[in-house]
């Protein structure tokens, strides 16, 4: 009986640590996706500057998060993401007319990257 206490309290560890590693990598990429939402209006809006320092602040941001994101994220999708902020800062500094549009994506997809860890994902 006291096999199955022990086992229990692993699981509740093991969900524990499950929610919490979501919540790190969702309060990671949020201010990344607000920052390149917030870049593609000012794109939209024709001022450069203010763009290109939001989307220079989410590269930074979401360099900052790459131990956190390297050890509990899909590598597959991170990568794409990374070639997507290369392009980015490609597509900022030649003006490109599809850079809002990139940065839409870029932010839908940094949004959605969090596994969207739930109790059930255990079982």
């Amino acid at each position: 009986m006291k096999r199955s206490w022990i086992g229990a309290g692993l699981l509740a560890a093991l969900l524990l640590c499950s929610l919490l590693a979501d919540r790190g990598i969702a309060r990671c990429h949020a201010p990344v996706s607000r920052d390149l939402t917030q870049a593609s209006r000012s794109i939209l809006e024709e001022d450069w500057p203010t763009a290109t320092g939001l989307s220079r602040r989410a590269m930074d941001r979401w360099q900052d998060c790459q131990p956190l994101r390297a050890a509990l994220g899909d590598q597959g999708t991170m990568d794409k993401v990374d070639s997507l902020l290369a392009r980015l800062e490609v597509c900022l500094a030649n003006r490109d007319p599809q850079t809002a549009a990139l940065c839409a994506e870029i932010a839908q997809l940094v949004s959605g990257l969090p596994h969207q860890g739930a109790w059930w994902d255990l079982l």
